[in-house]
């Protein structure tokens, strides 16, 4: 793995993305911190909310305005592009919702790519975009069941504070990282 960075979304990334969310799909699984990605089969809408969701005047009611980057790992051969691995959302305020259930990042990363450190670089290089919007404490919350994003959210000084059940009966633990 080499070092990942965080890239605003373009046109030029509309193929990864959709090619991105299909791996998701075709594994029936959610992508979170993908701002509802899986609803999407147009890159350039979900685009389009995405930037509606940085501005609070175009904010759909109840939401908090957030950040979205992708993540990409640079290429190791001449010509070719950048790959998407991941996806990082940044949430710069808590609704009720989210200081219960949401936290402030929500991210996933591509399946092919699981278990080989990009989880906890890419919150690392989300906890920087962080800094430098002022936060000075983040919420993470991840399913009990979900023992890999755990461990990437401790490895990046995540603390737990405790555990909730939502509405569906499933279990959400909920870590704080000061920063």
């Amino acid at each position: 793995m080499s070092n990942l960075y965080l890239k605003e979304i373009s046109p030029a990334d509309y193929p990864a993305l959709a090619a991105y969310r299909q791996a998701y799909l075709n594994r029936k699984l959610v992508a979170h911190g993908c701002g509802d990605l899986e609803h999407y089969d147009d890159m350039a809408a979900w685009h389009q909310r995405q930037v509606a969701m940085t501005k609070r005047e175009t904010l759909p009611e109840g939401y908090a305005p957030a950040k979205i980057w992708l993540v990409m790992e640079p290429s190791t051969q001449d010509g070719a592009s950048d790959r998407l691995v991941g996806l990082s959302n940044l949430r710069l305020e808590l609704t009720d919702y989210l200081r219960q259930f949401g936290g402030h990042v929500g991210y996933s990363i591509a399946p092919d790519c699981w278990g080989q450190g990009y989880g906890t670089q890419l919150l690392a290089l989300t906890l920087d975009k962080a800094r430098q919007e002022g936060l000075q404490r983040l919420l993470i919350t991840c399913d009990k069941t979900n023992l890999g994003s755990a461990r990437v959210i401790e490895k990046n000084g995540g603390v737990l504070e405790n555990m909730v059940t939502e509405a569906d009966g499933n279990l959400l633990c909920r870590y704080w990282i000061d920063l």
